[in-house]
């Protein structure tokens, strides 16, 4: 005999409904129901967006290119704005636990950009891992046996490059501004920008954003003290990055 099992969790607009708490909910009923399980709604939007969410997370699927895929084949939940919202923020909510579970500085930045600080290889490796990460960049030496090349530490199939920037290695100038600048923009993505604390590898990929945006440096600044940047609070660095944003102007 054939038995079926009803879960009710119910899902709507307002401050209770589409938020990452509910999607969390979700996700954890999916992932201990048995198979097969049919997912509801009244018009398949938000069963199918809830469905997107879990599926994302079991492959560590990026938002963006959930959101492309789910466009380019008509998913109920595609066209409208509060359940994309939604399955970002679902999606982002978990890659942030996973990666602050794994080390304290490491965070997402935009839909192809992390930064974080000096990690062992183990957490380098699962980091890498858990994002789909396909190219390390690194502005400081990492204490031995990691040094300057991490490439023995990551996964196949990801790069690994070092760029001084700042001290002990580097200096804030210009040109080193501008080979980050570069190297970013040109790696394969997503790129983890790593540095001693994870402060001055921010302020390299909100510089590669800026120049990207043609931001101004005060433009910049005041975004950056808005969104909590830790760089901005430094004068070394926010004076780098104004220096070099108006070098490139």
């Amino acid at each position: 005999m054939t038995r079926f099992f009803l879960s009710r969790l119910p899902i709507s607009q307002g401050a209770d409904g589409f938020t990452s708490n509910v999607a969390d909910n979700v996700c954890q009923k999916l992932h201990s129901a048995a198979r097969p399980t049919l997912v509801v709604c009244a018009s398949g939007a938000r069963a199918s967006a809830a469905v997107s969410i879990y599926e994302a997370r079991q492959a560590r699927a990026p938002p963006h290119k959930v959101v492309s895929h789910a466009m380019d084949i008509s998913l109920p939940w595609a066209d409208k704005a509060v359940l994309r919202h939604w399955v970002v923020e679902g999606i982002e909510a978990f890659e942030a636990q996973v990666l602050s579970e794994l080390d304290g500085s490491l965070r997402r930045v935009d839909e192809e950009t992390f930064v974080g600080g000096i990690i062992s290889a183990d957490t380098l490796k699962q980091a890498v891992s858990a994002s789909g990460i396909k190219t390390v960049i690194q502005l400081v030496p990492f204490p031995e046996p990691m040094g300057r090349d991490l490439s023995a530490y990551l996964p196949d199939g990801t790069t690994a490059n070092f760029l001084a920037t700042g001290p002990p290695d580097g200096e804030y100038s210009t040109a080193a501004a501008a080979a980050v600048v570069a190297e970013i923009q040109a790696a394969a993505k997503p790129v983890l920008v790593l540095c001693r604390t994870g402060t001055r590898a921010a302020a390299a990929v909100d510089l590669a954003r800026a120049e990207a945006e043609g931001l101004s440096a005060d433009d910049m600044l005041v975004r950056a003290h808005s969104d909590g940047r830790a760089w901005a609070q430094r004068e070394d660095v926010s004076g780098w990055v104004r220096a070099a944003l108006a070098a490139a102007s």
